[in-house]
C-alpha cells in the first residue's frame, strides 16, 4: 500500500506460496489479511469490498515438464511475464501445468507458456481443445514437437552464442500492425530456432545485434494458433516487453484494450509522487516559472492538457485501444517536462554499473564513454573481474571468451574513459565461481576448497576462510593494480552466498581452531537453534571482514590513493547473521571510502527507509551512495522514479548514486530523462 486514501489492490493467484497441505483453492472458507509493518504511526486498514475474478488470460507454469534443477528459471520466467501484464493493466490468471483440468474449466482466451520445454499428455489434450475452441497461445522456448505441430511451428536444434553483441533485441517488421515496440532489447545467450511451416504462419520478428543490425534469424513468428518465441524474455526493457505483450494478446484478444485503457489512464496521473494529472501539469507549470526553459514547459502543459482530453473523450466513445495509446504518449510527454524541470548538482558522484563489461557496444568503448559523458555520469563500475575469470588477459585466473572476441575490456574502458573525463573502478565478484571454466574449479572441488551447504552438497564458491583462496584472490587483485591504472577498487559478492553456507569441513577445522570451541554434531551445533549457532554466525562475519581488511592493506600498499569500495545488501544489520556482511563495521573503521547498497526499490517509500535506517545505523552520510535498481530483478524503474530517488539521495546530502545497470533501457530512456535536468552538464 503506498499511501493513504481509497484504492484498489489486485492479488492474483501466483502471489501466493503453499503452507503444509491444504485442500486446495475449492475449500477455502476464510481469508485472513495481515499487513506488513510500514512506517512507526498509528494506522487504520478500512476493506470496502472484496471480490475474485475469472480472467481471459492463463499463464501456464511448468512443474511437471522441467529438467533437474529448472525449476527456479521456469518460477522467474512466468513471473517476470506477470509482472509486464500487472504493468500493462491485463488480468491474469496462473495454473501449474499439472492443473490442466483449469484450462477446459476456465475457457480462457490466451494461454501463455514462459518456459514449458515439454508438454504432459494431460496438459497437451487440454491445450488442444483450447485451439480447437478458437483460443490461443504465446510460447516461449519451448522443445515440445507436439505442441510446435499444433502451433505450426517447425523446431530446428538448438544454438547458444558466446558472444555477448549477437542477440541484443528483437526487432517486428511491422510494430504499427501489431501496436508493439519497433525494437524490444533482450540479451540472448542461447535460443531454440523455428521456422513456420503450414498456412498462415510468418516471422514477424527478428534477431538484432548490439549495433542495430538486423540477422534475419527468427524471434518471433505468428501463426493462427497465436505467437512462438525461439527464446525465454529477460529482465532488461521492462517497458518494452509489457507493451509488447500488451500489442500481441490485443491481438489475439480485443477485449484486453478495455483493461489496459484503464490502466494507461491510471499512469497518466502517477508522476514522481503526484497522483492526479492535474497536480502533475500544476507542478510543471510552477517550475517553469523559474526555469531557463518555461517556453518549452508551458508548450508541454498546453500539449498534454489536449492529449487528457482527448483521451477522455476516447474512453467515453468505448475506443479503448487508441486511448492506451494517446495514454502512452502523454505520459511519455509529461515524463519528458516533468524530467526538463529539474536542477542539477554540481560535484556528486554519478555511478553506473557495467555488469556485461563490454559497454553498450562491444569492441566500442569510446561511444560508450562518449554517452555516458554527454549524459552527465562521471564514474563506471565495470564487471571485468570474477572468482574465476576475467575480461583481459590474467595470470591468475582464466581470461572469457568475451576477452577472445573483443579483446581487454579493462584497457578499452580505461582509454575510452580518460578522453571524456570518467573514472573508472574495477569492479570485482568475489569467491563466486559460477561462470569458471570446469577445469578451473574442478580442481578446487578435489582440493576441499569450496563451501558446502548443511547437506554436504557442493557450492560453486570458493571458501573464504581458505588461505588459498585468499591468496588467489589477493593476487588477482594486486595484478590488476599494478597492470591498470583505475581509480577505484569495487568489491561484489563480498560475503557468503546465504545462511545455508559454508558447513564444509575445512570450516569446521577453522572455526574450532580460532574460537577453541569442540564442536561434537557437525552440522547441527552450528545451525540455527544450535548450541554454536551465534559465535559460528560472528565467526563468518569476520572472516568477510579480515578479508575486506587485507583488500585494504593490498589497495594501500599496491596503488595508494585508489578508493575502495563495495555493493552491499541493503537490509544491515541482519545481513550480518545471514550472510556475513558487517558493512556497517567496515565504515566504521575506514576499510572502505564508499559503502554501495543496493537499494533496489520500486516504490519511494521503500528506498528512503532504507536509505534512513543506514544513515542511522552507520552514522557515516558521506561515505553512502545508494545504489539505485533501475533494471535490476528486483526492480525495474521508469525515469520518473529514477528521478525522485535520486532527489531522495540529494535531499539526504548524501555524496551521489550509482545505477544498476548499463542496459539498453537506461541508453534510451532513463539518461536522456536524467540529462535533460538532474544531470544537466555543470
Amino acid at each position: 500500500v503506498p499511501g493513504p486514501g481509497r484504492q484498489t489492490l489486485q492479488i492474483t493467484r501466483d502471489a501466493f506460496s503453499v503452507e503444509g497441505r491444504p485442500a486446495g483453492w475449492h475449500a477455502i472458507e476464510r481469508i485472513r489479511i495481515s499487513p506488513w509493518k510500514g512506517k512507526s504511526r498509528d494506522a487504520s486498514l478500512i476493506i470496502h469490498s472484496f471480490a475474485a475474478r475469472k480472467d481471459r488470460i492463463m499463464i501456464v507454469r511448468a512443474d511437471t515438464s522441467l529438467p533437474a534443477g529448472e525449476g527456479w528459471a521456469a518460477r522467474l520466467a512466468a513471473r517476470r511475464i506477470g509482472e509486464w501484464l500487472t504493468e500493462a493493466g491485463i488480468p491474469y490468471a496462473a495454473i501449474d501445468e499439472s492443473e490442466a483440468g483449469r484450462i477446459d474449466a476456465g475457457h480462457p482466451s490466451v494461454l501463455i507458456f514462459p518456459y514449458n520445454p515439454q508438454l504432459s499428455p494431460e496438459l497437451l489434450r487440454a491445450t488442444r481443445a483450447h485451439v480447437k475452441r478458437g483460443g490461443s497461445c504465446i510460447v516461449f522456448f519451448s522443445s515440445s514437437e507436439a505442441l510446435a505441430d499444433l502451433m505450426g511451428i517447425r523446431i530446428r536444434p538448438y544454438i547458444e552464442t558466446k558472444d555477448i553483441a549477437r542477440w541484443r533485441s528483437i526487432r517486428f517488421a511491422d510494430p504499427e500492425s501489431l501496436q508493439v515496440p519497433r525494437d524490444v532489447y533482450q540479451q540472448a545467450w542461447n535460443q531454440i530456432p523455428v521456422k513456420p511451416k503450414g498456412h498462415g504462419a510468418a516471422t514477424v520478428g527478428t534477431w538484432a545485434d548490439a549495433f542495430g543490425r538486423d540477422s534475419g534469424e527468427n524471434a518471433v513468428v505468428r501463426t493462427p494458433a497465436g505467437y512462438w518465441f525461439t527464446t525465454l524474455l529477460r529482465d532488461d526493457d521492462a517497458r518494452g516487453k509489457s507493451r509488447m505483450l500488451r500489442g500481441l494478446i490485443g491481438s489475439l484478444d480485443l477485449s484486453i484494450w478495455r483493461d489496459a485503457a484503464r490502466r494507461s489512464y491510471e499512469q497518466v496521473q502517477r508522476i514522481d509522487g503526484y497522483t492526479s494529472f492535474p497536480s502533475i501539469v500544476a507542478s510543471i507549470r510552477q517550475s517553469g516559472q523559474r526555469h531557463p526553459n518555461r517556453e518549452t514547459l508551458d508548450a508541454f502543459a498546453a500539449r498534454a492538457d489536449a492529449m487528457y482530453r482527448h483521451m477522455q473523450e476516447q474512453m467515453k466513445a468505448g475506443v479503448f485501444r487508441g486511448a492506451t495509446l494517446t495514454g502512452d504518449r502523454l505520459r511519455e510527454l509529461l515524463v519528458m517536462a516533468y524530467s526538463m524541470a529539474q536542477a542539477p548538482r554540481p560535484g556528486e558522484i554519478r555511478g553506473i554499473w557495467d555488469h556485461d563489461a563490454v559497454g553498450w557496444y562491444p569492441g566500442d568503448w569510446d561511444r560508450t564513454c562518449r554517452i555516458l559523458a554527454e549524459s552527465g555520469i562521471n564514474t563506471i563500475f565495470i564487471n571485468a573481474l570474477w572468482g574465476g575469470l576475467a575480461h583481459y588477459e590474467s595470470r591468475t585466473v582464466p581470461s572469457s571468451h568475451t576477452y577472445r572476441i573483443h579483446g581487454d575490456q579493462l584497457a578499452q574502458c580505461i582509454r575510452a574513459a580518460r578522453k571524456y573525463g570518467l573514472k573508472v573502478h574495477l569492479w570485482k565478484i568475489c569467491w563466486n565461481l559460477e561462470n569458471a571454466p570446469a577445469d578451473f574449479r574442478g580442481p578446487m572441488k578435489k582440493q576441499g576448497r569450496l563451501q558446502e551447504k548443511a547437506d554436504g552438497t557442493s557450492m560453486w564458491w570458493m571458501n573464504p576462510a581458505h588461505p588459498d583462496n585468499r591468496r588467489q584472490e589477493l593476487t588477482a587483485i594486486r595484478e590488476a593494480l599494478e597492470r591498470y591504472d583505475i581509480d577505484g577498487f569495487h568489491l561484489d559478492y563480498i560475503r557468503y552466498p546465504s545462511g545455508e553456507a559454508d558447513y564444509s569441513a575445512y570450516s569446521r577445522r577453522a572455526f574450532e581452531a580460532a574460537t577453541g570451541r569442540k564442536v561434537s554434531e557437525w552440522p547441527r551445533d552450528v545451525l540455527s537453534g544450535g548450541r554454536h549457532a551465534d559465535a559460528y554466525r560472528r565467526w563468518r562475519a569476520d572472516i568477510i571482514t579480515s578479508f575486506v581488511r587485507d583488500v585494504r592493506s593490498v589497495v594501500d600498499t599496491t596503488k595508494p590513493g585508489t578508493e575502495l569500495t563495495a555493493a552491499v545488501w541493503g537490509a544491515y544489520p541482519v545481513i550480518v547473521q545471514s550472510i556475513g556482511q558487517d558493512w556497517g563495521r567496515w565504515l566504521k573503521e575506514g576499510l572502505i571510502d564508499y559503502a554501495i547498497p543496493m537499494n533496489y526499490a520500486e516504490e519511494l517509500h521503500g528506498f528512503t527507509s532504507l536509505i534512513d535506517r543506514q544513515i542511522d545505523l552507520t552514522g557515516k552520510p558521506r561515505n553512502l551512495l545508494p545504489g539505485i535498481g533501475v533494471t535490476a530483478a528486483e526492480s525495474q524503474l521508469d525515469p520518473d522514479q529514477v528521478i525522485e530517488q535520486i532527489l531522495a539521495v540529494r535531499k539526504r546530502n548524501l555524496p551521489g548514486f550509482v545505477l544498476f545497470d548499463l542496459s539498453k533501457t537506461v541508453e534510451t530512456e532513463t539518461l536522456p530523462a536524467l540529462e535533460r535536468g538532474l544531470l544537466r552538464g555543470d
